[in-house]
């Protein structure tokens, strides 16, 4: 996992494009320094997968791509307080 920065993703994905373009060369950076530690690899690599908070964000539907869950407050634990036997 490489840190990265939400607001950087957020304003490249505008222009879908760059957003793709982007991961793209991020691929070949990362596959090109691992090649240099492991020579013959590359040919090796079956699937890469690169995701970005974006990518995060979508598919959990997390505020600005938190990885860690969610905010624990009286309206997100509300279902604690009923007694687990209670009857409908």
């Amino acid at each position: 996992m490489i840190p990265t920065e939400y607001n950087h993703w957020k304003k490249l994905y505008e222009d879908k494009n760059n957003y793709y373009d982007t991961k793209e060369k991020i691929t070949e950076d990362v596959i090109n320094s691992i090649t240099e530690l492991y020579p013959g690899i590359k040919n090796q690599i079956e699937v890469v997968n690169v995701t970005t908070p974006i990518t995060f964000e979508r598919y959990t539907g997390n505020w600005r791509a938190s990885y860690e869950g969610w905010l624990l407050n009286k309206k997100s634990t509300m279902w604690f307080s009923f007694p687990f036997n209670f009857q409908i």
